[in-house]
């Protein structure tokens, strides 16, 4: 029986030695370049830190090469890279602190109060946002479902692809027979994404692309004999 050499679990890849992509990028063991320091990292990295990068012989040799590298100078007003219009500081949405395999990264440009900014402006994100639903709504609800099943602890196994093969091609509400729309103004009408039997989860066969004013009145029923009595005692009147 094989083992990953990262988590020590079963591994059931026949060429790798890491049971999955997450093991491979973070779990080979090496020695840092600079400091001799044990560590666990991706293939290609060879030093445990950034303040080790920032110390090795390397670096100072590099930093004299490129003397001006990542010296940005802070900025009141900056050039939108997608509308191509200078705008304040402020209209430009800040860059969070992100950790990736132990090292801080920071990416965009500096502004006046010491922050970091994104090239786009608020504005522009939001319209570009709502190009790639528009373009491709299917994957926005694989997301939103993932994201869903993984907090509830759902079962999940659908893809983007599999939801783009049971869209309606009408492109219509199969309850209501009401078109799909897109933007909050439309509330009623966004596609959303339906699990036919809550219990079962996001699973292949149990899901379908149904409005959002059909999804909130089915809600979470399960017993579905109860629309039937519904049907049946407004009949009476």
């Amino acid at each position: 029986m094989k083992y990953c050499l990262k988590c020590n679990k079963i591994n059931k890849r026949v060429i790798s030695e890491f049971c999955s992509h997450k093991c491979k990028t973070s779990g080979y063991l090496k020695n840092c370049k600079n400091c001799n320091k044990e560590f666990r990292s991706s293939h290609s990295v060879i030093y445990c830190s950034r303040n080790c990068w920032h110390s090795s012989k390397e670096y100072k040799t590099f930093a004299k090469r490129h003397p001006i590298i990542n010296q940005k100078p802070p900025q009141e007003f900056h050039l939108c890279l997608w509308c191509g219009e200078t705008k304040k500081f402020d209209e430009f949405r800040q860059v969070n602190k992100r950790i990736h395999l132990g090292f801080k990264k920071k990416g965009g440009w500096n502004d006046i109060e010491g922050g970091k900014r994104y090239a786009y402006c608020k504005n522009c994100e939001s319209v570009r946002q709502k190009q790639k639903r528009d373009e491709r709504p299917a994957h926005r609800l694989f997301l939103l479902a993932r994201r869903r099943a993984k907090k509830e602890g759902l079962a999940f196994n659908i893809t983007t692809e599999y939801l783009e093969s049971i869209w309606p091609n009408d492109n219509q509400c199969p309850i209501l027979r009401t078109s799909f729309k897109s933007g909050m103004k439309n509330k009623h009408d966004l596609p959303t994404l339906d699990k036919v039997i809550r219990k079962k989860g996001y699973v292949k066969g149990n899901v379908a692309i149904i409005s959002h004013r059909a999804n909130a009145i089915k809600s979470d029923v399960d017993d579905f004999e109860i629309f039937k009595k519904l049907y049946d005692y407004t009949k009476k009147f």
